[in-house]
Order: structure tokens, then C-alpha cells, then sequence
């Protein structure tokens, strides 16, 4: 593993492994090497955020960039914000919105319209 992601495994205090593991999953979607450092970077972070394993956390983040058209940093903001901001979890906004992104795009609400509707409903 590359000195870049032995660097972000003792910064984020977590095992080679879990990193490899986040690293794996964007290299099989055909990511560039450049993509794959920021979408581990943001995807560790929210697998800590919202203590999810780090392949479920990698789903997540990979469902919500893609289907909306956003890059790993703003996708792992708005879980956190809304997470801290709502009675939910970063975990559950995450997994609500993996849900939902993909018929949100299509009827045109934004990522971050989705986010206040998803926290809206979890914290009734």
C-alpha cells in the first residue's frame, strides 16, 4: 500500500486493512488513482463518524456520489451535519439517502433537499 494510504491509516488511527479494504472497493468502480485517495480519505472518515464497517461505509458514499453527481467531501458532510443536526445518526441518514438518491435525482430534488427530508422524517 501506497505511502499516501499508510499516512491516512495512522491519521485517521485505524488498520492498514480497513484502509486497503475502502481502497479496493473504488478501484474495482474503475476509479483514478487520485479519486480513489479522496473517496477513502472521506469514506474512513465517515465510517468512523457513523461507526459502519468500511465496505458498507464505502456502499454508501459510492451510492449517494454517484447517483447525484458529488464528490465524496460534500456527500460525507452533509450525512455528518444532518446526523448531528437531526435526532438520527450518520449511519441512518447515510443508509436512507442510499435509498433514495437515485429517485431523487430523476425527480429533481438536490442532494441536500433529500438530506433535510430524510432527517425530517427519521427524527418523527
Amino acid at each position: 500500500m501506497g505511502e499516501t494510504y499508510r499516512m491516512l491509516a495512522e491519521e485517521m488511527k485505524v488498520s492498514s486493512t480497513e484502509i486497503a479494504t475502502a481502497a479496493v472497493e473504488f478501484w474495482r468502480q474503475g476509479l483514478d488513482d487520485t479519486q480513489v485517495s479522496e473517496r477513502t480519505k472521506y469514506t474512513t472518515q465517515y465510517a468512523k463518524i457513523a461507526a459502519l464497517e468500511f465496505g458498507e461505509a464505502a456502499e454508501i458514499v459510492t451510492a449517494a456520489t454517484n447517483s447525484m453527481d458529488l464528490d465524496a467531501k460534500k456527500v460525507v458532510d452533509v450525512f455528518s451535519y444532518l446526523g448531528d443536526a437531526s435526532a438520527s445518526g450518520a449511519d441512518e441518514i447515510g443508509i436512507a439517502m442510499q435509498k433514495a438518491s437515485a429517485s431523487a435525482q430523476e425527480a429533481g430534488v438536490s442532494f441536500e433537499w433529500l438530506g433535510a427530508y430524510v432527517a425530517t422524517v427519521s427524527e418523527k
